[in-house]
């Protein structure tokens, strides 16, 4: 509903209708339900798909209207990165509060003050519009129970960050 608000006080104080999405081609499907979704919000949405090269190039520059992106990451300092703006700023925008939360998300000493900042940093993410997620992560992996991911010093936390090099396998 947050997202709803947005699009009808910005349409209300005369932003134009005509939006522009920028999707990877393997998420059409994504991409056609936020059509169909915008259109009923009264938004004229035209897609265009691309491939992960172009889709990186519309991100790095900020040339989009609007994009559709998946992430599978941390954190710090992938998803970090993409809302600091220092960093990618997928918003293209700078939020003072943002900024702030962010460096304490990634600064405070323990897990309790850094989880914190990132309950902020989420929250203001929501508030100002800059994403939203329209399903949860729906990459998946199966392995044998044998396969183990992860070793003592790199745990395997869940994530599809991977690193081979520590998994091993029982015998």
């Amino acid at each position: 509903t947050h997202q709803c608000e947005l699009v009808k006080k910005y349409l209300d104080e005369g932003g134009s209708p005509d939006l522009e999405l920028v999707h990877f081609n393997g998420h059409q499907d994504q991409a056609a339900y936020l059509q169909e979704e915008w259109r009923k919000l009264g938004l004229v949405v035209t897609l265009k798909g691309v491939e992960t090269p172009a889709l990186a190039e519309v991100q790095t520059s900020g040339a989009y209207g609007a994009f559709l992106r998946g992430t599978s990451s941390t954190g710090y300092p992938t998803v970090w990165n993409r809302y600091y703006s220092g960093g990618l700023n997928w918003g293209n925008v700078t939020i003072p509060e943002l900024d702030e939360a962010l460096l304490r998300a990634r600064d405070e000493v323990t897990l309790d003050e850094r989880n914190a900042a990132w309950r902020e940093a989420s929250q203001i993410v929501l508030d100002e519009g800059l994403a939203f997620w329209i399903s949860p992560h729906t990459a998946a992996m199966t392995t044998r129970k044998e396969l183990h991911l992860g070793s003592e010093d790199r745990p395997y936390q869940g994530s599809s960050m991977v690193y081979f090099p520590h998994a091993w396998l029982e015998q």
